[in-house]
Parts: structure tokens; sequence; C-alpha cells
């Protein structure tokens, strides 16, 4: 258990975020985390932000990311390893995942009760597990990749616009049929990983309770 007197964000994180994100099937990628789903790589990159003025408080949140195998591989990648974070495809703000717009903050106050610090990434692991990866899991298919950049053509980097074409290369431009076939098939590669991640959270959760923490999440609480 980690001390009850301000611990630090690293502290919580290797005691507790760390295990958590392992238990729902990630591994650790430098500063990462990553899950191989299909032809593509499930990124999270965990963001925080000190307080100013003083105040004994540390904000986190979470950057959702996917990297396209095949794209990887294009651009000379390794695509069998985890990119870092520069050379993901796609990445958001988990709150545009949770129904409440681009910014979702969890907060770590110094000094708080061990109980109440390991709610709060429960909290996090929680929202994350439930909602906010089942709903970006979609970008784990190429096609579905493809077709958002085409609906964002006029937005698009040169990179981006450089990566929409290799994918219109090799798998070719958008046909209905098609693609509701190939983003059936991602949901079915994910289905197994979505459906049981909730049921790693909550064996997490009863680890945390078996360790000695008291974990309580309130529904009103999760913004």
């Amino acid at each position: 258990m980690i001390a009850t007197s301000g611990p630090d964000f690293g502290a919580v994180r290797k005691a507790l975020i760390t295990p958590g994100m392992h238990a729902l099937g990630f591994a650790v990628s430098s500063d990462n985390y990553s899950m191989r789903v299909g032809d593509a790589w499930l990124m999270v990159n965990i963001q925080k932000e000190r307080r100013p003025g003083g105040l004994a408080m540390t904000d986190f949140t979470a950057n959702l990311g996917v990297a396209s195998r095949r794209l990887l591989q294009a651009e000379g990648r390794n695509p069998d390893r985890a990119p870092p974070r520069s050379a993901w495809h796609r990445e958001d703000r988990i709150g545009g995942y949770l129904g409440n717009g681009s910014y979702r903050w969890w907060t770590i106050e110094d000094g708080p009760s061990a109980d109440q610090t390991a709610s709060v990434v429960a909290d996090f692991l929680q929202s994350l597990a439930a909602t906010a990866l089942p709903n970006f899991a979609r970008y784990t298919s190429d096609a579905f990749l493809r077709d958002d950049w085409l609906r964002e053509l006029h937005w698009l980097t040169p990179p981006e616009r450089d990566r929409l074409a290799v994918l219109i290369e090799t798998i070719g431009p958008p046909v209905p049929e098609v693609v509701r076939g190939e983003e059936a098939e991602t949901w079915r590669t994910f289905a197994d990983e979505a459906a049981d991640l909730a049921q790693r959270f909550d064996r997490f959760r009863k680890h945390l309770e078996a360790s000695g923490y008291e974990v309580n999440i309130a529904a009103d609480e999760r913004r």
C-alpha cells in the first residue's frame, strides 16, 4: 500500500495505475500503455499537471491513441512493436469518449488517505474500461480510419494525407457493403477484449480491497 501522507504522482502511478492497466490487459511501452487489437495498437498515455499557485494537487487524464500496423510497416517501422506517441495515427482525449466533452481530469490531493487515492484511480480505470475504450476502439479498423480521414479531408495534415493514400491503395476506396463488413469484423476482433474489460476491472478492484484499500466510487462523482 502507498503511503498515506502526500504520495507523489510517480508513486501513485507505480502502485496503482500501472498494476490497474496491466489488469486490463495493457503492457507498458516506454511512457505509454499498449494493447494489440487485431491489426492495430491501442494505446493509452497518462498526462499529469501539477496545480499552480502552490496547491497540493495533481490532475491527470488520459490520451487515447491508435496505430495501424499496416501504416507502421509502410512508414518503415516494426509493426510488431508498440510505437511511440509521435507515431500514433489517431489521438484523442479520453473525455470525448465519456460523453462529456474533450476534457476530463482526475485529481490526486497531497495528504489524503490511501483509500481516497485508490478510489480516484479506480474511478479513472473504470471510466477507461467501461466506456472510453469500447467507444474509441473503432479506430483500430483501417477502414474506419480511412473513412474518418476522408470525412475530414480538408483539415488533414500532409502526413495524414500520405497515410490516407496508403490505405486507399492497400484496402481500396470506401464501398458501403465492404465497410460495414470490415467494421463488423473489427468489432468482433475487439469484442472479447471489450466484453472482458469490466470483469478485469472488477478483479482489480477486489485485488485493491484484498490489499487493504477501501475503494469507493460514487456514480454521481463520475463526470
